[in-house]
């Protein structure tokens, strides 16, 4: 399936009203959803879709996945919770987390949902991104691709909001690391990227990581990231690993 058909698809998990209020999409093709003018820019279209929920009555969701197409394959743990992946015969898949957002790292984005739909945040959307530990391809593609389209500042609407990145930041040494190291390989990606990308668009990127890397590194640090940052500094693992669904 083309981005723009799983995009369609997509549109259609996401009813209105109480039964679709949790869900919310992620992963590539929210990221590409997000950037209808700098994602042509990449030579990357997302192949599935990741929704996220912290709860969810799976009934009606499978029902509407079967409707369009995609019947259901397995079920599995994760940090966070419990996966579900539904296949449709072209080979694209639909992988619903339930839970929360814990995968390297932890993404708090429960309370925040309320703020963007049918997408997470453009602050949580990014910071699944960068809370890979040592992202690289389409990760770093997709969070160079929203840097380049939203300002960052205060506030969610179409805005990359410091404030929530800043937050999340300021209690895990772990995650304050990742960040700050995947930042540093999207100014590096972006500058593999110059050919492709214009002198404004690459100054914007380059100056909105900064902006996110100032702000994640002065937002004053609780005692359990200081206490991260010796047990890390030590060699200690400060993320976890992530398991990869069965074939």
């Amino acid at each position: 399936m083309t981005a723009e058909e799983l995009l369609g698809i997509a549109d259609q998990l996401f009813p209105t009203g109480s039964e679709g209020r949790s869900l919310r999409l992620f992963g590539g093709l929210a990221c590409w959803r997000h950037c209808p003018k700098t994602r042509n820019l990449f030579n990357y279209r997302p192949k599935d879709i990741d929704v996220f929920a912290p709860h969810v009555d799976m009934l009606p969701l499978t029902g509407r996945l079967k409707k369009l197409g995609f019947g259901f394959r397995m079920r599995e743990t994760y940090k966070g919770g419990v996966a579900h992946r539904f296949e449709e015969t072209t080979g694209s898949e639909v992988d619903v987390w339930v839970g929360s957002l814990k995968f390297n790292h932890r993404i708090p984005a429960d309370s925040r949902l309320k703020f963007d739909w049918p997408t997470l945040p453009l602050a949580e959307l990014l910071a699944t991104k960068l809370q890979i530990h040592k992202a690289e391809g389409k990760d770093l593609t997709d969070a160079v691709m929203l840097v380049a389209e939203h300002e960052v500042g205060e506030g969610d609407h179409e805005t990359i909001n410091l404030e929530p990145l800043a937050r999340m930041c300021r209690g895990d040494w772990g995650l304050w690391r990742n960040v700050r190291d995947n930042i540093d390989r999207a100014t590096r990606l972006c500058a593999q990227a110059s050919t492709s990308l214009s002198d404004e668009i690459a100054g914007n990127v380059n100056q909105r990581l900064d902006m996110i890397r100032r702000a994640i590194d002065a937002s004053p640090k609780a005692l359990r990231w200081h206490i991260g940052a010796l047990c890390g500094r030590r060699g200690c693992r400060y993320w976890y690993d992530v398991e990869e669904f069965r074939k």
